[in-house]
């Protein structure tokens, strides 16, 4: 005899009506696992799909982040760039006022943290913070050294006055600079000992600094030049004047007009060559010129 059960089902016609149906325990048996198997996959897939939600949210959740992440890196590499062009700015008017008291110059690459300095982690939000505290640090350190040393000019009246510091001509603008270049006449790459002022003809021609005419006349190739000897080191020149109005050993004062502007000697045109030199050593008249914002007497 097969083992099993009766299964009565009531439906109702009118009157009461049954209806019985014998389930084997074997089918019952299999009825059951499929319910266990079916009830095990459920809470499987709900598993599947909870972790699926949470994976999705914490997708969502880095991709916020990480597009924050390179807004602030875009951010700080702004700031980078902002805070180096400062600090550019800063070296090029520091090392105007190092060249008065005959300091070091300092160099521009500076600007990069030295290898084996301040050590820089992986991640590159604190590499970018790393470089822009040790940007900053120098910031602080040259504008408080550019302090100092505007005070010490300050109070070394004749250092200050004897040492070249503003543009030998009002207006005008550089056609040629200090260093190698191309020789306008013969073609040949000569060293250019100063800069090319131009300008119209019997424009002033200031005196530099303070000091005594040690030349007035005229050289080769350059026409009507005068010199000035600083007493401290430095002389200065200006060559292809129209007009000299000055004499020699006179004593002039900085900002005192000494010529007018010409094309005297080998010239392409009306302009004035400057030179500055320190010790027989020709410098780059450029870092001698302090802007009018900035200079002080």
């Amino acid at each position: 005899m097969k083992k099993g059960f009766y299964l009565k089902i009531y439906r109702e016609r009118g009157d009461l009506e049954s209806k019985n149906f014998f389930i084997t325990s074997k089918i019952f048996k299999i009825f059951i696992s499929i319910f266990i198997l079916f009830f095990f996959w459920l809470i499987f897939a709900t598993y599947i799909f909870i972790k699926k939600e949470n994976q999705k949210r914490i997708l969502n959740n880095l991709t916020k982040e990480n597009k924050n992440l390179k807004e602030k890196i875009n951010e700080m590499e702004k700031n980078l760039n902002e805070l180096k062009n400062k600090i550019l700015f800063l070296i090029e008017e520091q090392n105007k006022l190092r060249n008065y008291v005959n300091f070091e110059p300092i160099s521009p690459e500076i600007v990069e943290m030295p290898v084996g300095g301040i050590p820089l982690k992986e991640n590159k939000i604190n590499s970018l913070e790393e470089k822009i505290d040790y940007l900053l640090n120098l910031t602080k350190t040259w504008e408080k050294e550019i302090r100092d040393l505007k005070y010490f000019l300050e109070k070394n009246e004749n250092l200050r006055r004897t040492t070249p510091s503003i543009s030998p001509v009002k207006g005008g603008f550089i056609t040629a600079k200090f260093g190698l270049r191309e020789d306008p006449f013969t073609g040949i790459f000569k060293f250019h000992k100063g800069i090319d002022i131009a300008s119209s003809r019997g424009t002033p021609v200031f005196a530099t600094a303070d000091g005594i005419v040690k030349y007035t006349g005229w050289k080769e190739g350059l026409g009507l030049t005068v010199e000035i000897d600083h007493g401290n080191g430095f002389v200065t020149l200006y060559a292809h004047l129209d007009r000299i109005l000055v004499k020699q050993f006179q004593r002039v004062r900085r900002g005192e007009v000494i010529g007018t502007m010409g094309a005297t000697g080998l010239a392409t045109g009306v302009h004035l060559h400057y030179e500055v030199k320190l010790l027989d050593k020709n410098l780059n008249p450029i870092n001698y010129i302090i802007p009018d914002e900035e200079y002080f007497d």
